[in-house]
């Protein structure tokens, strides 16, 4: 290349030389401007060296797990050396199909490149434009590419072992759906590909991959982020085993609106290539995991960036998905439940014979380290034993310093009964509860210990006066047998029973409303015999009849503790019978309720009863079914105080929705008049039944718990409508 230059600057300058001619000179001065400026260059490269770029580097027929600075898949073959993955090779006979290019898409594209995947097949239809430079992907130079082949040019170079297939197209129409699908599939009609990966940002898109999944019978991982950039997911779906993408429907795809209609010019969605990093990053780290076998593939994964929050969950699909191929699958998945279970017995006995073959790593090494074998272990474990049980002395041929004994026991030294009488029972509670239990015992235990010594004092008291009594009464009697005086015919009967049951109502209810001892002088008559029984009024109490009435007294006393006791516990917990579905399914539609709400109470001012209609339509029935979701999310609360409550405020939400409608409602009151001056009214009705309703609802979503609001907040965020 320098020579070429040198021998074309060669040439100009013969030509200025040969130009002597006036009219000339000046196109001569241009030519030797540029002649210097070509001269600086080749100066410039001479002294810089020739810095062609390196070539590209060849294919690699086998990965290696060779420590050196030339091979791309050492540090990757480490995870098969460290057991992390039992043969990493394997990926490079998948094949991987990402289904949008865009910000997590094709940074999903770059990371199975690097990771070495066997075939990728990248889709989209846009071109690349400075708007994605905000992306980590695509380079500016790229521009007015499209996106698949400016994917291509890039990750060749960085992996050329990856066999690349660039697909140009919208899959939403029926030509790219077919397309799409033809793509997916090999002869006999099943699928090529061992997954599929959803980067799109439509939900039309997304229904298209998910229904062409179905027909093939092809699992497939749905990604995305949030309008605001700040939260995304993933989740992986397999039909028949979980929820499709129409069994869980958006809001915008359970009310069948056209989602282009709610773009609107000069707005855009926000963008983070951080946010759009880690969502890509956890959905390739759930591919790698699926594809190798390793670890636990995770269903549903959501992020939210503001709090730092990973929910994670479980969603079963709906048996009554409105998509008849997920029915199907369904039905399929269930009728191969019993090749399952003995293709997973087979798997774990084969895990137990290698684990058991597979013996120690190393049975001796440089560092003295050795292995104990089972008998070893044996030995030394009753050794330790002998040396427990003796009091805590060295068992003989096995001295122990001095100061120092065994304190751990022996084994077989603690006993089953005693084991038993130590274990702590089970109980249904949750730990909200078990820790609300304790809270109240650890407060009320000064409460319990006073109403403990109160009803001591009073006891004491009353003996004390029944004693006084008694004497009283022996010398009252004593003094009418000496005057001669007989008893009257009729006697007041006392308002006991000798059962003792008015006793004990006296007892149980009274303790603390009364300001005096229990016993009264009537009372003391009655226990000490002086009174009439329900044997007759001359007849006396036996000694026996007063000690069991005694008895039950005492008894009714120490009811009564322990009934203040007892009142200081939360009482059981009412069995509730639960909605079928979790309650993070409830709140989410009551969250986009709430933002429904918001418009609500705008449309109000507007005037427009059409659309004040049609939106508290939505609100009340499908898809959000308002007072079905707001009895379900208030049955999944623990305690019967917080049911209760959240039913109330339910009910009032409900109520004042209902009102919204202004129309309707005044029809309903026999008001026909619309004037200006009561059609204000209306509008004034109306809007604060929709202030006061969003109240409401606030205050029914701060008794969920707070977990599941920020799940449901991320999921509305994610997919608002």
């Amino acid at each position: 290349m320098e020579s070429n230059i040198r021998s074309s600057l060669q040439h100009l300058q013969d030509s200025v030389k040969s130009l002597q001619a006036d009219n000339l000179r000046t196109s001569a001065q241009q030519l030797q401007q540029e002649l210097q400026a070509l001269t600086g260059k080749v100066a410039a490269m001479a002294q810089a060296g020739s810095s062609e770029a390196p070539a590209a580097r060849g294919k690699i027929d086998k990965m290696s797990g060779e420590v050196v600075d030339s091979n791309p898949y050492s540090r990757l073959m480490a995870l098969q050396r460290m057991g992390i993955v039992k043969d990493y090779e394997a990926i490079r006979n998948k094949t991987v199909a990402v289904v949008g290019m865009g910000g997590v898409g094709s940074v999903a594209a770059e990371m199975l490149t690097r990771c070495g995947i066997g075939s990728l097949l990248m889709y989209d239809y846009d071109k690349v434009e400075l708007a994605n430079m905000n992306r980590l992907f695509f380079r500016p130079e790229q521009c007015g590419m499209t996106k698949t082949d400016a994917a291509a040019q890039t990750l060749s170079g960085i992996n050329p072992d990856v066999a690349l297939e660039s697909y140009t197209m919208n899959i939403t129409t029926l030509e790219g759906f077919d397309a799409f699908k033809a793509s997916l599939t090999k002869e006999g009609g099943s699928s090529r590909v061992d997954l599929v990966l959803s980067c799109v940002d439509n939900y039309e898109a997304r229904m298209t991959i998910n229904q062409v999944c179905l027909e093939l019978n092809q699992t497939w991982m749905e990604s995305g982020v949030s309008e605001d950039a700040v939260s995304g997911h993933i989740q992986v779906v397999a039909p028949g085993d979980t929820a499709c993408f129409a069994c869980v429907p958006p809001l915008v795809v359970a009310s069948g609106i056209d989602e282009r209609t709610l773009k609107r010019e000069g707005v855009c969605a926000a963008s983070l290539p951080t946010t759009m990093g880690i969502i890509a990053g956890l959905l390739v780290q759930n591919t790698l995991k699926y594809l190798l076998g390793f670890g636990q593939v995770t269903q549903y994964l959501g992020y939210s960036s503001l709090k730092d929050f990973f929910p994670t969950m479980q969603i079963k699909p709906n048996t009554g998905c409105d998509n008849a191929m997920c029915r199907r699958r369904q039905a399929e998945w269930a009728a191969r439940e019993p090749q399952r279970a003995v293709a997973a017995a087979a798997a774990a006995a084969a895990a137990a014979e290698e684990e058991a073959a597979s013996g120690p790593v190393h049975e001796t090494n440089e560092w003295g380290i050795e292995v104990m074998g089972d008998a070893d272990e044996a030995a030394g474990e009753a050794a330790c034993g002998s040396g427990a049980t003796g009091g805590g002395s060295a068992a003989p041929g096995q001295a122990l310093p001095e100061g120092l004994q065994f304190s751990m026991p022996a084994a077989g030294g603690v006993d089953a009964a005693a084991l038993a009488s130590e274990a702590v029972p089970e109980t249904e509670a949750g730990v909200d509860d078990l820790m609300a239990q304790l809270e109240l015992l650890s407060e009320g235990q000064g409460g319990e210990r006073a109403v403990s010594e109160d009803v001591i004092a009073r006891l004491r008291a009353a003996e004390e006066e029944a004693a006084r009594l008694k004497k009283e009464l022996a010398v009252a009697q004593a003094a009418a047998g000496a005057a001669g005086v007989e008893p009257a015919a009729e006697v007041e009967r006392a308002a006991k029973r000798i059962d003792g049951g008015d006793l004990r109502r006296e007892t149980l209810f009274s303790v603390e409303s009364k300001q005096r001892n229990w016993l009264s002088e009537n009372d003391v008559s009655f226990f000490t015999g002086g009174g009439p029984s329900e044997a007759g009024a001359e007849d006396r109490v036996s000694a026996e009849a007063q000690a069991v009435v005694q008895r039950r007294l005492l008894l009714g006393l120490v009811a009564s503790v322990g009934l203040g006791a007892f009142a200081l516990v939360p009482t059981q917990q009412l069995q509730i019978s639960k909605p079928s579905k979790p309650l993070f399914f409830y709140i989410v539609p009551l969250l986009r309720t709430q933002a429904l709400l918001v418009e609500a109470e705008q449309l109000v001012p507007e005037g427009d009863l059409q659309d004040l209609k049609a939106l508290l339509g939505r609100i009340l029935g499908s898809p959000n079914n308002l007072q079905q979701n707001l009895r379900a999310a208030a049955a999944c609360l623990p305690t019967t105080r917080e049911v209760e409550k959240a039913e109330a405020l339910g009910r009032d939400v409900y109520e004042y929705v209902k009102q919204i409608d202004y129309d309707q409602y005044f029809d309903s009151m026999a008001k026909a008049r619309r004037d200006g001056k009561a059609q204000q009214q209306y509008y004034d009705f109306s809007l604060n039944s929709a202030r006061a309703a969003q109240a409401k609802l606030r205050e029914f979503l701060a008794l969920m718990p707070a977990e599941q609001r920020e799940a449901a907040a991320t999921q509305v965020a994610s997919s608002p409508f």
